[in-house]
């Protein structure tokens, strides 16, 4: 192992070490992120939840507390001798009654006003004031004849709107001049009925309401201190909503105020507007963001909000973001650390190991130089591992590279066998010691030259090494692959010989069951062309076979294959066909461009050529048949004067078979005496008399009882 090697190792370890902390550093951010991302949905879910339940809860207080005022005032109303009292003051405004009514009023307003009224009002059916006690006020305002109209339709008792009004108490009246500042006030309508007619009402009674005393601590009052935290109750009217408690962050605006939402901001009077209760990621009236939960109160117009501002819950959130990134910063850099201390180590111990292997290298070199200068072979030596450790001169020669480049490669990276070859190497000689096997080698321009490979395992000293003789085979497989051209091709044309079409004739056939398509046939024998080895010569004759198999290729496809089949007969395979029509086509331009002339030298030569066709696999799809086949169509088409093509019918073979056999029994006929003349007189046809005789020979075959003449 060079010493390049070795920082290459190193450098790829540190490459991978960065990749590994980069992916550490990655893993760990994306902990970090998850842990503090679910940490943040885990208290934001809370802090809707108890806004949720929070806002639910005052809900119902509120309710609880409308359907407690409604209840005492029920009582009231229907006591008999407070209603005997009303009736009789009514009709005639007595004193008696006067303080009869006061005395009963007196216990509903509370001695310390724990009940929060400021007063209480008596009317008559029409809504006229006839008595109040408690704090004074504007009667009118009081008295609402619609309101007082509504409850004597339905029967039912009735809750004001929350207004401001100037209040004076009856002791101030008398002692001063100023007013009390202006406070919040609410009414309870309760109908009054006729002891003796239920069914007809004779008066009401009106409980002014104070909210400070109960209603607006109740909606203030949050569970935990908080600097953000508020619950506002408001009332929404038409497409505006009214803010019926103080505001905690804004002390110079006034209760009861009539707002409009903002359009574009989401914000918890926007979904009141709408009519909408629940939690809410929004915008409150100072423009901070809130989470608010909106919840209506039962049996009322009125709804409760109750938020918080985003920041006081997050707070907590930024003070674990710090801790988080503080404590994945810290483990980053203890592993990065690790790591740095690791590899450090790590390229101590590779460089001491190198130097040890490189001391030993030396020692084998110097005895493996000895052995192998002069071969005429190349010669690698190679570690356990495959490295190339040194190589002989011839092998510097061979692939074009110095030793010290030769040194970073591996025995099987020269070779062209690929991983899976590589494996398949490694386990042969895992099995058996050596292997033997053929490659091609890479020079250092990346051509390529065929070699012959034979490596085993040596030992030298206390070291186990690969040697691998390698042979160039280039010379031997140029021999070869000239030899099988040579057995495979015409020499005087070039063109594929019998052996060679035959072949590829057989697998074409195969091709063509496995593609359910056709081939063509083509069987040529040029005509009288004895006639001209005769009279020009042989040499003449050959240079007319080399033309006329150059104007046969030139009218050819690139894919279709021509042979010299004999002396002066040629075959052409053509495949993929679809019409047979193109091959007839075929065979007319090929009769064209033989017949044209050819000069030799001075003298113009006319050839012509009669062509046989056969297609398989229509007429066989057996390789001696089909050659037979087309050889007959060709003889067929010299029975028929040359110069034309006949594709194979079936007709041709019978008559080839019945020739064949005439020839046959005619040579044994004379043998066998089988032939007999019969002498036929002649005779004047003007006299009638026997001029002559002619003598005739009939054959008297043994299948037949005479053979025509014609035959």
């Amino acid at each position: 192992m060079t010493i390049e090697t070795t920082n290459k190792k190193l450098s790829s370890s540190k490459k991978f070490l960065l990749i590994c902390f980069l992916l550490f550093t990655t893993l760990i951010s994306i902990f970090g992120f998850g842990f503090y991302y679910y940490q943040k949905q885990t208290v934001i879910e809370a802090a809707k939840t108890n806004l949720s339940n929070l806002a639910d809860l005052k809900a119902h207080q509120i309710g609880h507390w409308r359907h407690e005022r409604i209840s005492r005032a029920h009582l009231l109303s229907t006591n008999k001798l407070f209603l005997h009292s009303v009736q009789h003051y009514i009709e005639h405004q007595d004193n008696t009654s006067r303080e009869n009514i006061i005395q009963a009023l007196l216990p509903a307003l509370g001695q310390n006003n724990l009940n929060g009224d400021h007063g209480v009002l008596i009317t008559d059916h029409l809504g006229q004031t006839l008595l109040h006690v408690g704090e004074s006020a504007d009667w009118s305002r009081r008295s609402d004849k619609q309101k007082i109209a509504i409850i004597r339709q339905n029967g039912k008792p009735l809750f004001s709107k929350i207004y401001l009004d100037q209040i004076t108490s009856e002791s101030c009246q008398r002692n001063c001049d100023a007013p009390f500042k202006p406070h919040l006030h609410m009414d309870l309508t309760v109908p009054l009925y006729d002891n003796n007619k239920l069914t007809t009402m004779m008066g009401s009674i009106i409980f002014i309401i104070d909210p400070n005393t109960f209603l607006l601590p109740l909606v203030g009052l949050w569970p935990t201190s908080s600097i953000s935290a508020e619950s506002v109750l408001v009332r929404k009217i038409d497409d505006k909503v009214i803010r019926l408690t103080p505001l905690r962050h804004n002390n110079g605006e006034e209760p009861l105020v009539t707002i409009k939402p903002p359009k574009g901001i989401d914000t918890p009077g926007k979904h009141i507007k709408d009519g909408e209760c629940g939690v809410i990621d929004g915008y409150d009236y100072r423009q901070k963001k809130v989470f608010a939960a909106i919840q209506k109160v039962p049996d009322s117009p009125w709804y409760i909000v109750t938020k918080i501002d985003q920041s006081e819950v997050l707070s907590f959130m930024t003070k674990l973001g710090a801790i988080i990134f503080a404590s994945a910063i810290s483990i980053v850099i203890a592993v990065g650390m690790i790591m740095w201390l690791w590899w450090r180590r790590q390229q101590a111990i590779s460089r001491a190991l190198h130097y040890e292997q490189e001391l030993q290298n030396r020692t084998i070199l110097s005895r493996f130089d000895n052995l192998t200068r002069h071969s005429n072979d190349i010669i690698v030596l190679c570690s356990e591992e495959g490295d190339i450790i040194d190589a002989n001169q011839r092998a510097l020669e061979a692939y074009g590279q110095p030793l010290e480049t030769l040194r970073t490669h591996k025995l099987c990276s020269m070779c062209d066998i690929g991983d899976n070859g590589c494996n398949l190497l490694w386990q042969q000689l895992s099995a058996n010691g050596e292997t033997k096997f053929d490659s091609h080698q890479f020079r250092r321009d990346g051509s390529t030259f065929p070699v012959e490979i034979n490596a085993t395992w040596i030992k030298v000293g206390e070291r186990k090494l690969l040697q691998a003789i390698i042979r160039d085979v280039s010379e031997r497989k140029e021999a070869a692959q000239q030899l099988l051209h040579q057995a495979q091709h015409d020499p005087l044309t070039g063109l594929p010989n019998r052996t060679l079409i035959t072949d590829r004739l057989h697998q074409a056939i195969g091709k063509c069951k496995r593609h359910d398509n056709q081939l063509a046939l083509l069987f040529l024998d040029l005509d009288r062309f004895k006639n001209i080895n005769d009279t020009l010569g042989h040499a003449a004759g050959d240079q007319l076979l080399v033309n006329i198999a150059q104007r046969i290729k030139k009218s050819l496809r690139e894919v279709d294959t021509v042979a010299r089949f004999g002396g002066d007969e040629f075959m052409i395979l053509v495949e993929d066909i679809t019409n047979i029509a193109d091959i007839a086509t075929l065979a007319l331009k090929l009769i064209d461009a033989i017949e044209q002339p050819i000069f030799l030298g001075q003298q113009e030569i006319y050839v012509t050529t009669s062509t046989g066709i056969t297609v398989a696999p229509d007429d066989s799809d057996n390789t001696e048949e089909l050659i037979r086949f087309v050889e007959t169509a060709m003889y067929r088409a010299k029975e028929r004067g040359r110069n034309n093509y006949q594709f194979y019918t079936s007709d041709m073979n019978a008559h080839t078979h019945e020739h064949l056999k005439l020839e046959t029994s005619l040579r044994k006929a004379l043998a066998n005496k089988e032939f007999v003349v019969h002498y036929q007189p002649q005779v004047e046809l003007s006299s009638g008399k026997i001029i002559g005789s002619e003598a005739l020979v009939r054959w008297q075959h043994p299948e037949s009882i005479r053979t025509p003449v014609s035959r």
